[in-house]
């Protein structure tokens, strides 16, 4: 099959290009986030692309250019497949234009529910829409869209062969994530134990910043996953039901997880043996303290849980189960 891959060229959606070459498919990337109103030079210039962003009359312009830019590819390729990460830049008429060549456009969205107004209104343009969470699949197909499925992240467990057991990795607690609000309400509870903060630079203008490390790339988050005594995963405040991809990553690179609830982690682990989690900031505190005096104990879920992403939890599990659903029609 012929795959045209339409998202940002970014590390994981590399990786699932690569993977889809492993399974026998033919592929070609186009990077969204490149502004092809720009010179090449110029195209990844964030203070441009914002500009452009705030002007709606080059808003316009910018997507019907990517459109332009997706069927001028499709012409010279001729996919059987359009893969979308998100989507949200593809205009309608590029979709509908590509279906009338007989393209499949497939879109497995990553957002939360933030962006659920937007789904809702188009999730019935693709051929096939996944989702992560099961609260987004279960309300999609509740108004009748049979073309919604359910499809959780996973990790690529490639990218922590080389692992880092530096001292400025070494903690207690570790973060690694972007600040949110309610993420940073959170770790101040923590400031009492060896706590690290990796991630986006706006955690220095907070009251954490003493515990902020900086940004690192995809490929170096298993030197923390494996350095740290306990991996915090904290996620978004949503109605949602789905785990997110450090739900995946962590234990992927052989670390050990504590994560905030989500409902879809009990079909995806053993709770209190794989990962486990924590429902409030009480039971984060307490169970914090728990494994850092239970070594035995936190050693043997990071084993099981590794084990379990492995068997089940990797990109090329999921891209599999994702053409076997569109082979299957």
């Amino acid at each position: 099959m012929k795959i045209l891959m339409v998202g940002p060229n970014q590390y994981i959606f590399l990786r699932e290009a690569a993977i889809l070459e492993k399974l026998g498919q033919e592929v070609l990337i186009l990077d969204e986030r490149r502004e092809y109103l720009l010179p090449a030079n110029l195209s990844h210039n964030r203070f441009l692309r914002k500009i452009i962003k705030k002007v709606r009359p080059l808003k316009v312009l910018s997507k019907r250019t990517l459109g332009l830019k997706i069927l001028n590819a499709a012409k010279k390729f001729k996919p059987d497949l359009l893969y979308l990460k998100k989507g949200m830049l593809v205009t309608p008429d590029t979709l509908l234009k590509l279906k009338d060549r007989g393209v499949k456009i497939v879109n497995w969205f990553p957002d939360d529910l933030q962006e659920f107004d937007w789904v809702s209104k188009n999730a019935g343009l693709f051929d096939y829409f996944f989702s992560f969470d099961t609260y987004v699949v279960e309300k999609l197909r509740g108004r009748g869209l049979k073309n919604v499925f359910y499809l959780p992240f996973a990790a690529d467990p490639t990218t922590y062969t080389d692992i880092s057991f530096e001292d400025k990795y070494k903690c207690d607690v570790a973060f690694v994530g972007a600040w949110y609000p309610e993420r940073e309400k959170l770790l101040e509870l923590l400031t009492d134990y060896n706590l690290k903060i990796w991630g986006w630079k706006n955690w220095e203008k907070t009251k954490l910043s003493k515990f902020y490390y900086g940004p690192l790339p995809p490929e170096r988050l298993g030197d923390i996953y494996n350095n740290s005594k306990i991996n915090l995963n904290i996620h978004f405040s949503s109605a949602g039901y789905g785990a997110n991809e450090r739900t995946f990553e962590i234990p992927a690179a052989g670390g050990f997880e504590l994560s905030s609830y989500r409902k879809d982690m009990a079909g995806l682990f053993e709770i209190g043996k794989e990962i486990d989690v924590f429902k409030g900031p009480e039971e984060m505190l307490a169970k914090v303290d728990f494994y850092l005096k239970n070594d035995k104990i936190r050693q043997e879920i990071k084993t099981a849980g590794h084990q379990r992403v492995l068997k089940e939890h990797t990109y090329e599990s999921r891209l599999s189960q994702m053409l076997k659903i569109i082979t299957n029609g």
